[in-house]
């Protein structure tokens, strides 16, 4: 039976700060949220790695860009 492999710690690429990343236990926060195809091509462009929670909040993307699914 595979164990579930565990959250890893990693630096947003935009501020630094540390964050629980779940995509390699297939269960993480940043599965909640939705980003428009222009805004993942965006990102994609301008970082090589993930962003925290609070970056991708906050990053400057306009409410028609971002869907929060939690809401």
């Amino acid at each position: 039976m595979n164990q579930p492999k565990p959250k890893t710690k990693k630096n947003c690429e935009s501020c630094g700060e540390n964050f629980d990343c779940g995509a390699n236990a297939k269960k993480c926060w940043c599965f909640e949220v939705d980003l428009s195809t222009e805004v993942l091509k965006n990102l994609s462009e301008n970082f090589k790695s993930c962003l925290c929670p609070n970056c991708v909040r906050s990053y400057g993307f306009s409410r028609e860009n971002v869907i929060d699914s939690s809401t």
